[in-house]
């Protein structure tokens, strides 16, 4: 058997365990084979599935692969998770995104979600991800980065 078959096998499994009756007994099966899945593969099953598997999948996993999985999906798809998920799961996956990626996220939410999730940023994210909203939609600068690497001569 290769590591492909094995990896759809386990990606078969896993979405035939969120198409079923999810209980607490399931979530540590659900959370076995995630682990088994790669990222990509995470990310097509939370894209397919319906908001109630989605937000179950996301929740058992780690916070690296949240973050990995969330930032492969379309803004979206972001926003309607981020409307599934509990407020602290939101903050950690928003505090991990790029400012860029946070402003084209908030412009998918609505207003009041974007400010409350706005509100618990550190000032400095919060700082960033203000200059980036500030400029319109269809500007370059809405999809540039603030953050700058800066080395010593």
């Amino acid at each position: 058997m290769t590591d492909m078959t094995v990896e759809d096998s386990a990606a078969d499994r896993l979405e035939s365990a969120l198409s079923g009756r999810i209980d607490p007994s399931s979530v540590d099966a659900i959370a076995t084979l995630a682990h088994q899945v790669p990222a990509p593969e995470l990310t097509r099953l939370v894209h397919t599935s319906t908001p109630l598997q989605s937000a179950v999948l996301f929740r058992v996993l780690d916070k690296d692969r949240a973050l990995t999985v969330f930032e492969n999906l379309t803004p979206g798809y972001q926003a309607e998770l981020v409307q599934n998920l509990r407020e602290p799961e939101v903050a950690d996956i928003v505090e991990g995104l790029d400012p860029d990626d946070r402003a084209e996220l908030f412009g998918e939410l609505p207003a009041n979600v974007a400010r409350r999730l706005m509100s618990g940023l550190d000032a400095e994210e919060r700082e960033m991800t203000t200059a980036v909203l500030g400029y319109p939609k269809s500007a370059i600068g809405r999809y540039m980065s603030p953050e700058v690497l800066s080395l010593p001569r």
